[in-house]
């Protein structure tokens, strides 16, 4: 068979996701015929650092001129915008190709959120809003990482073609760093009670409630500290609300840090709490079970627990309120063991074992 794949441009957790999918379909798993990669920047061959023949980059013409059957596979939600990623969407109803694409978050959860804290909408997403159901309703497939957002989609727009492939980690946040971090160069205070959180900073991943929460432990505990790393919409409110809270010298913006540096904070950390208000399987989460020395505590209102009940794990998991966010860092001694357990529920969420599911799915799209 012949893959059309999109190659994503940006950085975030779902970009990250799709550039992991192009990196391992080179496999003897995949049997496919020819993979076309379209890249949304110039440096296309070097994003996926690929070298096999069976690649071969592609544009929008040359997708216009294509006559052979294929699949096409944008790994990251549609919108509605005049770039190439929504050209080749739009396209790949046209010309009637295979497609499948994937949604990553609740749209309208995201901008009900964004309104309800900073009272301000995103023009810009407003005709993806709009336009969402009959984007979705023409793909093959849709592909979102849990069962509650699956229901979600279903019920909200009336789809009747979702999958459900869970997030997959790599395999650097399972090894130990040679080059370690020196303690006296440490992201972390070590005399402090560190609590850590990385992701987006949006209203749905509810760091403002981790602000509010600590607002009334650093009463208890003066040493404690919230390093958070990350960017995104939601930053400037967020150092306007440790500012209003009078918390500035409790919480610590870290920005955007590299894989090695969360690693390092993650081991370093007392524990990590990530309480969104709706999430479908954050990456951070996984990552931060592969290799955090310390207690993870999610949201209950996070998909990544239907895979946690699923494989009979017990966590600790809380509703994204104050009362059981300081409930859990109180507690934070008593969860140590559930260390060992995060790890291995992690391992069975590596790329090698998550990307037979994406070949199962080509397979499956090119006969129906």
């Amino acid at each position: 068979m012949n893959l059309v794949y999109y190659l994503p441009t940006k950085n975030d957790a779902p970009a990250k996701v799709g550039k992991s999918i192009i990196e391992h379909l080179d496999s003897k798993e995949a049997s496919l015929e020819k993979i076309n990669v379209m890249g949304g920047t110039k440096n296309t061959k070097e994003e996926i650092k690929y070298g096999k023949k069976n690649y071969e980059e592609i544009g929008l013409l040359d997708f216009l001129l294509y006559q052979k059957k294929c699949v096409v596979h944008i790994p990251i939600s549609p919108n509605v915008f005049p770039n190439k990623k929504f050209i080749l969407h739009i396209l790949a109803i046209i010309k009637k190709k295979k497609l499948i694409v994937h949604f990553h978050g609740n749209l309208r959860e995201y901008l009900i959120s964004r309104w309800h804290h900073e009272k301000k909408i995103d023009l810009l997403l407003l005709p993806s809003f709009l336009l969402m159901g009959p984007l979705l309703r023409r793909t093959s497939c849709v592909v979102t990482h849990s069962y509650t957002l699956k229901a979600c989609l279903e019920t909200t727009y009336n789809l009747t073609n979702v999958c459900v492939i869970p997030n997959a980690v790599d395999d650097l946040w399972f090894e130990s760093d040679n080059n370690s971090f020196d303690r006296n160069n440490s992201l972390l205070d070590e005399n402090s009670f560190k609590i850590f959180y990385h992701g987006r900073l949006s209203p749905e991943k509810g760091v403002d409630l981790l602000i509010e929460t600590l607002s009334i432990y650093s009463k208890m505990n003066p040493k404690s500290v919230l390093y958070i790393a990350g960017d995104g919409p939601f930053k400037t409110y967020l150092r306007g609300l440790s500012k209003k809270l009078n918390v500035e010298k409790h919480v610590v913006f870290l920005g955007v840090l590299s894989a090695s540096e969360i690693k390092h904070c993650l081991k370093e950390a007392d524990i990590a709490i990530y309480p969104s208000r709706f999430d479908n399987f954050p990456l951070a989460m996984l990552e931060a079970f592969a290799c955090a020395e310390c207690p993870v505590v999610l949201s209950s209102n996070s998909g990544i627990c239907d895979f946690i009940r699923k494989d009979g794990y017990y966590f600790e998991t809380i509703n994204p309120n104050k009362s059981e966010i300081l409930k859990s860092i109180l507690n934070a001694n008593q969860l140590n063991e559930n260390i060992k357990y995060q790890k291995q529920f992690a391992q069975k969420y590596k790329w090698k074992y998550i990307m037979h599911k994406y070949i199962a799915l080509y397979r499956y799209i090119e006969k129906n």
